[in-house]
């Protein structure tokens, strides 16, 4: 399966400003276009229990959705299967599950936890990351910081100028 990792930061790399974990409300329009391609282009999305409590995106048959939170049980009334799942397994699991199930490809949304569990794992493949022309000073990290050093060997794909503000949108690729 072929992971893809996407995230929007300010310069000095916050995911969130501060305590507001809702991007949408600093990043630019062309980031969030940009965003809602890459979901079209996935057939799965997974995303940390925060940022589901950010977004709150609607159950989708087409396009299900993968929380993943310490305590599953708590968000029991609001699963859908196949649509929106909640999970504490490890995301080398469910990817399994997912591949086993015939999905392709999986959009990993955040947040900071979420997105070192991934790469701490080896399991991204393609890292877009959208840098904000802004400097936040404080909030979460593109990656949180885990127990360990955390190194992973990338290869700059392109960059592109996405408005005149000087938002840009960076593709890697992760060395395996």
């Amino acid at each position: 399966m072929r992971v893809t990792l996407a995230g929007v930061m300010s310069i000095d790399g916050r995911i969130t400003a501060g305590d507001n974990p809702r991007s949408w409300e600093w990043s630019s329009k062309e980031d969030g276009a940009h965003f809602r391609q890459l979901i079209q282009q996935h057939n799965v999305i997974l995303m940390g229990r925060k940022t589901y409590e950010a977004v709150r995106p609607a159950p989708d048959p087409g396009k299900p959705r993968y929380v993943f939170t310490r305590e599953p049980a708590l968000y029991e009334s609001q699963a859908v299967p196949h649509a929106l799942e909640f999970t504490d397994k490890q995301p080398e699991v469910i990817l399994g599950v997912l591949a086993a199930q015939g999905h392709q490809t999986a959009l990993v949304t955040g947040g900071g936890q979420i997105n070192a569990a991934f790469l701490e794992a080896n399991l991204v493949d393609d890292l877009y990351v959208t840098i904000e022309p802004l400097i936040i000073g404080r909030g979460t990290s593109l990656v949180a910081q885990g127990d360990g050093v955390l190194h992973v060997d990338c290869s700059l794909r392109s960059v592109e100028q996405l408005n005149a503000q000087g938002s840009l949108l960076a593709h890697y690729v992760i060395n395996h």
